[in-house]
């Protein structure tokens, strides 16, 4: 990738090169956005994702707000995107794990919430590819809470149970406690009466 020599604190382009060989002739393109580190604002522009053979897209480091089209699910040539230290938000987009080229990912320090899309072009990233995402779960990241609801369910139910009997089994003995001490001295009481009366 070459820088223009102009602009070259502004953006960045990449052109095309050629590559020879004993046996090769032709113009291989390697297609390469990179707008790191260059304060930019706003939101992603769609028109990226009209560049269907495009293979490497950074926008890392820069102030650019909201989320991430779905659009890009139409890039099947991706093989690496860093969106990192940015102030993206919302849900990474269901289409990404359509990336079957994707080997590198960084969207690490923004603002992403949500889960993580499932599919192991996605999944099969490090922690490190979502860090500093807060509100973002997943496999990789905390346990989501409807998945941490589901797993507890269980064990809750059971709580709830436990709790009921143990109250019905302390009202019982307290029942049967309070019974026994009514009738002995009922019991004794009649006895003691009787005597009374016989001594009278």
């Amino acid at each position: 990738m070459l820088s223009d020599s102009t602009y070259a604190s502004t953006y960045k382009i990449s052109i095309p090169f050629e590559a020879a060989g004993p046996e090769l002739h032709h113009k291989s393109w390697m297609y390469v956005i990179d707008l790191s580190s260059n304060s930019l604002s706003g939101t992603v522009p769609l028109e990226i994702f009209m560049l269907t053979r495009l293979q490497s897209m950074n926008l890392s480091l820069n102030q650019l707000v909201r989320t991430i089209p779905k659009e890009i699910g139409n890039l099947k040539q991706l093989e690496s995107i860093d969106h990192s230290s940015n102030n993206l938000w919302g849900e990474i987009p269901q289409s990404m794990p359509g990336l079957s080229f994707l080997s590198a990912l960084n969207l690490s320090f923004n603002n992403f919430m949500g889960k993580i899309p499932s599919g192991t072009q996605i999944q099969g990233f490090t922690n490190l590819s979502y860090i500093g995402n807060h509100q973002l779960c997943g496999p990789l990241t905390k346990i989501c809470s409807k998945d941490e609801n589901s797993h507890n369910t269980k064990p809750i139910v059971e709580d709830e149970e436990d709790d009921d009997t143990s109250a019905f089994c302390s009202l019982f003995y307290m029942d049967l406690g309070i019974g026994f001490a009514v009738g002995f001295w009922g019991v004794l009481g009649a006895i003691l009466f009787n005597r009374k009366c016989r001594l009278a």
